[in-house]
């Protein structure tokens, strides 16, 4: 097989194995933008269609298919399915070429037709940035560090870092030969203070822990309305775009939280006289950009996080990678490969894909400094957990844990668990067998127990194992918010390595927090087997047989398959909501925690002849879903209407991430330039369509698959072609379009409605 140096320079992407190499044949610049611009969609939804097979299969048959369009066949894919390590070489000649061979997510498509065409396997991939020269030397050593920590201004207390910069210390201070390693560290600098402390510091290896531009405006925007900017997404075909530029929040004037542009930041990382051996961003969006030029500017290597990522595999990716690389002294290649492939054994092996490692030199070009040969990385296998030693004490047993300050029931219904982080992580390269974890959740006299056994081999997170066997029965009596307990301990051989009580807030059942992170659970609270909803079903069904003069009409949800019928019925409920009852419209009842609202259930409603916006809206949906009609929710700022689909379909072609899509979307760089997190954002709430898929949803609604219904017109008894009418004008614009949670899709993905009726738990 020929050398992989002797393809012709018209190829800008050659893929390299040990023992092989395949071009990808570009055959234009927009080919790849519109495959870059797909594949990326499918990235971010990746939580949602995962659990369709019939998904699963498409995505990975287009997978195989656009990788032999490009020119890897069928045999190679076979090929390098049995190897451990592949490398995806990229030319660079300037930041503004080439951008979609970037942002192209080569490690998920391969990964998934791998997987197709093998099954498991142990792959590892990295990226080697082909530059035409070598910038500047870069030091080769990892044996200093500057760990950069940035949350300024607004952006105080989103995350927390403390965990993270202790662990990194001990491992540099406590690593083998003491007195050539040093750490350092800074806390939201300006600009100008940290290429200040990178000049006179010279680090081999730069951690920047922080928020990206595109997280930290849309987390500004929600704190302030000063904040807020002009809406700039509107319906463009299948072309969606947003001005924000990849960057890094740090400290600007006044210390206010200043997004610093990733070319600014790729130059200040590498101003020292010799750049480091490593750049490494623990924040969204990091790889195409700030990872990549960071190491077009002079850096060995960068790692970055592709798009959005699971928090907790990114966390516990870093703390192995940082004790391979410093503790044994492995090489950066070395550390990521074992890294991935352990990983992969513990946690879903698409989660590495999230994971980006570019390099300036490749893995298989003889003779790179510094850099491992193809056998190195062929033959490097993953420590095995069972070699590492048994601890002594449980001295070296790191744990952090942080509950959630406030709960409710439909959050633990749901499965969200008491904590935000629960993570236990040994220091030194060591076991702890049989780690004790206890927890205690009290209320009064109730004590609500949870006892695990644990072998603690690498850093590992259990804050969704811990649940506590609450009963809907107890909370059932509880009026008001109310302040309690949770006590932790953690014991290794039955001593305390930690013991903590932690306060925490109970809010009442039929409590719903309207907050970015707790507002997904709205479907919980359509309940379509309230006592009330059969009551108004049966007005209606009366009223369908009125409007179709057809005295054998009947709820059939979408059997007839004919948009009509299923507008008549739909109608049917309304009229009977608007008619048939003598509802007023009301302020919700009082609350006394930011950003949470009492909700009425349907027999409240009916009972006491009133509703909120928002309790309006779901007495509606409950209705429609009883029929067998699929509705959703739109949450817009400060208000709620119901909606519902005209056809079964719609709602899983939505779902899968892909309509509106064609085969070939031709999208220029500049597009791509502009596309940022509209294209790379992984959504994980899998049944609630943010303001990214705006565009999508009006096409929907453009094309007569969505009906959005505004049922705040209920009380005015108007009619439903008013009701229509006015969720279309609601939803016109996006500038306050919040989301749209699909009640169909939140059923399929275990969102069940609330063992109750709201009204049980309101005086």
């Amino acid at each position: 097989m020929s050398s992989p140096w002797q393809h012709p320079t018209r190829y800008k992407v050659v893929l390299r194995w040990p023992g092989g190499s395949s071009a990808i044949n570009l055959r234009g610049r927009q080919e790849l933008g519109g495959r870059a611009a797909y594949w990326n969609r499918i990235v971010k939804s990746k939580r949602r269609w995962l659990t369709d097979p019939e998904a699963v299969h498409a995505h990975t048959k287009r997978a195989i298919d656009d990788l032999e369009d490009l020119g890897v066949t069928e045999a190679q894919i076979r090929e390098i399915a049995v190897q451990e390590h592949l490398e995806v070489a990229i030319e660079f000649s300037e930041e503004n070429v080439g951008f979609a061979e970037r942002i192209f997510p080569w490690e998920f498509v391969i990964l998934r037709a791998v997987r197709g065409l093998h099954g498991r396997t142990k792959l590892s991939i990295s990226r080697h940035l082909k530059r035409k020269a070598r910038v500047k030397n870069s030091s080769l050593p990892t044996r200093r560090v500057l760990f950069i920590q940035s949350e300024p201004g607004l952006l105080c207390g989103e995350y927390t870092f403390d965990a993270e910069r202790e662990h990194i210390r001990h491992l540099f201070e406590t690593a083998p030969e003491p007195g050539l390693n040093a750490f350092d560290w800074l806390d939201s600098p300006t600009t100008q203070e940290l290429e200040t402390r990178v000049r006179d510091t010279k680090p081999d290896v730069i951690h920047m822990s922080g928020i990206d531009s595109h997280e930290g405006r849309a987390l500004l925007q929600s704190k302030s309305p000063l904040n807020r900017q002009a809406p700039t997404l509107k319906p463009q075909g299948n072309s969606l775009r947003q001005t924000a530029r990849d960057g890094f929040y740090l400290s600007g004037d006044e210390l206010r939280a200043e997004s610093i542009d990733y070319s600014d930041v790729a130059r200040v990382l590498n101003s020292a006289d010799k750049s480091p051996t490593l750049v490494s961003f623990n924040c969204q969006f990091s790889a195409a950009r700030l990872a990549a030029i960071s190491v077009a500017e002079g850096a060995s290597f960068g790692l970055g996080i592709h798009g959005q990522s699971n928090e907790s595999y990114v966390e516990n990716f870093y703390f192995m990678f940082y004790r391979l690389l410093v503790q044994e002294r492995v090489s950066v290649f070395d550390a990521f490969n074992r890294t991935i492939q352990a990983l992969s054994h513990q946690q879903d092996d698409l989660d590495a894909t999230d994971l980006v490692l570019w390099s300036d030199a490749s893995a298989y070009r003889p003779g790179a400094a510094g850099v491992p040969t193809s056998e190195t990385v062929q033959h490097a296998e993953p420590k095995k957990p069972e070699e590492a030693p048994v601890s002594k004490g449980g001295s070296d047993l790191d744990v952090e844990v942080r509950p959630h300050p406030e709960l409710n029931y439909s959050n633990l219904h749901n499965g969200r668990g008491l904590f935000h982080k629960f993570r236990l992580a040994p220091k030194k390269a060591v076991r702890f067998p049989d780690v004790v974890v206890l927890v205690e959740l009290t209320f009064g006299s109730e004590t609500f127990r949870c006892r695990k056994m644990l072998d603690v081999v690498e850093s590992l997170d259990i804050h969704d194992m811990i649940q506590v066997p609450l009963t809907w029965g107890f909370l059932k009596g509880i009026r008001e918010s109310i302040n309690t307990t949770i006590y932790v301990e953690v014991q290794y051989e039955e001593k305390p390595v930690y013991s903590e009580t932690h306060g925490v807030v109970v809010h009442p059942i039929n409590d719903w927090k309207d907050n970015t992170k707790d507002g997904r659970w709205l479907p919980s609270f359509v309940l379509p087997l309230d006592p009330a909803v059969q009551d108004i079903v049966g007005h209606a069904r009366r009223n369908l047989r009125i409007i179709t003069d057809d005295a054998q009409a009947k709820f059939d949800g979408y059997q007839s398959a004919k948009v009509e019928k299923v507008t008549l019925q739909a109608q049917a409920i309304w009229s009977a909501l608007a008619h048939n009852y003598d509802i007023a419209y009301m302020d919700p009842p009082p609350a006394y925690s930011e950003k949470s609202q009492r909700l009425r259930g349907p027999s409240q409603v009916i009972r006491q002849q009133s509703g909120t916006c928002i309790d309006l809206a779901l007495t509606y949906a409950a209705c429609l879903e009883y029929i067998g009609l699929y509705p959703v929710l739109f949450l817009l700022d400060g208000h709620a209407l119901t909606g519902y689909w005209t056809n079964e379909q719609a709602d899983l072609e939505l779902s899968r991430e892909d309509h509106g899509l064609s085969e070939t979307v031709s999208v220029d760089t500049d597009a791509l330039d502009q596309d940022g997190t509209t294209l790379l954002e992984n959504d994980t709430k899998a049944f609630q369509y943010k303001k990214i898929h705006y565009v999508e949803i009006v096409n929907l609604v453009n094309q007569g698959a969505l009906v959005p219904v505004e049922t705040t017109l209920i009380p005015e008894s108007q009619s439903f072609a008013a009701a229509m009418e006015s969720g279309l004008h609601r939803i016109s614009s996006d500038w306050d379009f919040d989301s749209m949670l699909s009640i169909r899709q939140a059923r399929r993905l275990g969102t069940t409605p609330l063992p109750y009726q709201v009204e049980d738990s309101t005086p």
